[in-house]
C-alpha cells in the first residue's frame, strides 16, 4: 500500500499503481445523489480547487464546497434558459455563462454569476430572450462562448449583431469589475472584426482558450459547411486584434491507425501550452458513430502549423483486432483518450483513459513536443460504467498548492501530488 499525500478529503481512495499516489477527493453523486447526465455534461472544477458548478435540466444552477461537501443551489432567471457550462474566472469569484443557442434556437447574452453574492448578472442585455422561432427583431446581438483572461481578467465572447442590412461577427471584451454586483454592466468594446474571413455569418464556435501570458485567444470554428477551408483553429493577437488561421479541420481528419479510413473527426477544444509555443487539440467524433479511433489528443505547433497525434492504434492489425480482449482483459479502446489536462507550469499532459464497458479509469502523464517524455502510468481507479459516457474534453485542472494538482472527471474530484508528476 503506497502512502497518501497529506491533503485532507471526505473520501480517500488510495491506489497502488507504479509508484506514485493519488486521491479520490470526491465522487460527486455520494454527495449531490445526482448523477444525471446534466452534472456530468456542465461540472466545472474552480481554479482554485475549492468549488465544482453544473446546472440542472430545470435551470438551477450548483455549487459544491469540495472541502465541506455542502451543495448550495439557486434558480437562474427565467430569461437564461438551456445556459452552457459556465466558465470560472481565473481568482474563483465569478462565473461567466450563456445559453446554448446552436441546439435550441434561444437568444443568448453573456451573463455574470458573483459566487459570493449569488447575483446572476445579464451583461449584455439587448432587451431579447427566449426562442427566436416566429418571432422578428429590427436588431438583436447573438453573444456566445464568454472566455476568461487569466492575465488581464478581462471576459472576451464573440458577438454576432444581425438587422435588414446583414450580420456582422467580433470578438468583444469586458474590462474586470464591468459586470458585478456592485456595478452596472458597462459596454463591450470591440477587439476585432471577424466578417472578412468568416463572412457566411456566425459559425459553430466550440470553444476557446487564453494563451498563459494572456495575449492571444485560440478558438474553433465550424461553419455550416464541413469542407470550408475556414473550419478548424484560428488564434487572435489580443493586442494588435490580428487573426491567424494556424490548422484546417482537415489536418485532424486523418486515421491514427494505417488501418483505418480517414475518420469522421473534428477538433473540440483547445489547451495552450504553459510556453505558448503550441496547443494541446482535443478531437471527437462529429457524426456521433461511436468509433472509437476517431477520439484522441493532437499537439499542434504554433510556428509551423503541424499538427502531431499524441495517442497511435498502429499495433493492431485491424478493427477486430482493436476490439479484441488480450490477456490482461484490455481491448485497443483503453489506449483511447477520453479527456485530456495541460499541466500549468509544465508542457506536460494528463490524459484519462477507459475501456469498453467503463468500469476503470487509468491516467498517464506525458511530455509534449518537442520535449517528448514516453506516457507514463500515474494510477488507476474504479468508476461507475454511466461516469464516463459523456467524455469531457474540456481541459480543467488546478494546484491547490505547491505540492497537489487536482482534476475533474466525469463525476469525480481527484487529486496527484506533483512530485508524482515530474514538477
Amino acid at each position: 500500500m503506497l502512502k497518501t499525500s497529506l491533503f485532507v478529503c471526505l473520501c480517500v481512495l488510495v491506489w497502488a499503481a507504479t509508484g506514485s499516489s493519488q486521491d479520490l477527493l470526491l465522487d460527486l453523486f455520494d454527495v449531490t445523489g445526482r448523477q444525471d447526465r446534466e452534472l456530468l455534461r456542465t461540472a466545472q472544477l474552480s481554479p482554485t480547487g475549492t468549488t465544482v458548478s453544473w446546472t440542472s435540466g430545470d435551470d438551477v444552477l450548483c455549487l459544491l464546497d469540495v472541502a465541506a461537501g455542502e451543495t448550495s443551489c439557486w434558480p437562474l432567471p427565467e430569461q437564461m434558459a438551456v445556459p452552457l457550462p459556465f466558465r470560472w474566472s481565473e481568482d474563483g469569484r465569478f462565473l461567466a455563462g450563456t445559453e446554448d443557442v446552436f441546439r435550441f434556437l434561444r437568444d443568448p447574452d453573456i451573463w455574470v454569476v458573483d459566487v459570493a453574492s449569488e447575483s446572476v448578472l445579464d451583461c449584455t442585455d439587448d432587451d431579447v430572450w427566449g426562442g427566436y422561432l416566429g418571432k422578428e427583431f429590427a436588431v438583436h446581438w447573438i453573444d456566445i462562448l464568454p472566455t476568461w483572461n487569466p492575465v488581464t481578467g478581462d471576459l472576451l465572447f464573440f458577438r454576432s449583431e444581425s438587422s435588414d442590412e446583414g450580420s456582422t461577427l467580433d470578438l468583444m471584451r469586458l474590462p474586470p469589475g464591468s459586470c458585478t454586483s456592485v456595478s452596472a454592466p458597462d459596454e463591450p468594446m470591440a477587439v476585432t472584426s471577424l466578417a472578412d474571413i468568416l463572412p457566411g455569418g456566425l459559425p459553430f464556435l466550440g470553444h476557446a482558450s487564453v494563451s498563459p501570458d494572456g495575449s492571444s485567444l485560440a478558438f474553433v470554428v465550424l461553419t455550416n459547411s464541413r469542407d470550408d477551408p475556414a473550419n478548424g483553429i484560428w488564434v487572435v493577437d489580443l493586442k494588435e486584434g490580428t487573426p491567424r488561421h494556424l490548422a484546417s479541420a482537415d489536418a485532424f481528419r486523418r486515421p491514427a491507425a494505417e488501418w483505418h479510413d480517414p475518420v469522421d473527426a473534428f477538433p473540440m477544444q483547445v489547451a495552450w501550452t504553459s510556453d505558448g509555443s503550441g496547443l494541446a487539440v482535443f478531437v471527437g467524433d462529429l457524426s456521433y458513430s461511436g468509433d472509437w479511433t476517431s477520439q484522441n489528443i493532437c499537439y499542434l505547433d504554433l510556428a509551423s502549423g503541424s499538427v502531431e497525434y499524441l495517442f497511435s492504434y498502429d499495433g493492431f492489425e485491424n478493427r477486430d483486432e482493436f476490439l479484441a480482449t488480450d490477456a490482461d482483459g484490455h481491448t485497443g479502446v483503453s489506449l483511447v483518450p477520453r479527456q485530456g489536462i495541460v499541466l500549468r507550469g509544465s508542457n506536460r499532459l494528463i490524459s484519462v483513459h477507459t475501456d469498453v464497458g467503463g468500469t476503470e479509469a487509468t491516467f498517464l502523464v506525458q511530455g509534449l513536443p518537442p520535449y517528448q517524455e514516453a506516457p507514463r502510468v500515474l494510477g488507476s481507479m474504479a468508476i461507475d460504467p454511466g461516469a464516463a459516457r459523456y467524455p469531457q474534453y474540456d481541459p480543467q485542472l488546478t494546484h491547490l498548492s505547491d505540492l497537489v494538482t487536482t482534476l475533474l472527471f466525469a463525476r469525480y474530484v481527484v487529486s496527484f501530488a506533483d512530485n508524482e508528476l515530474g514538477q
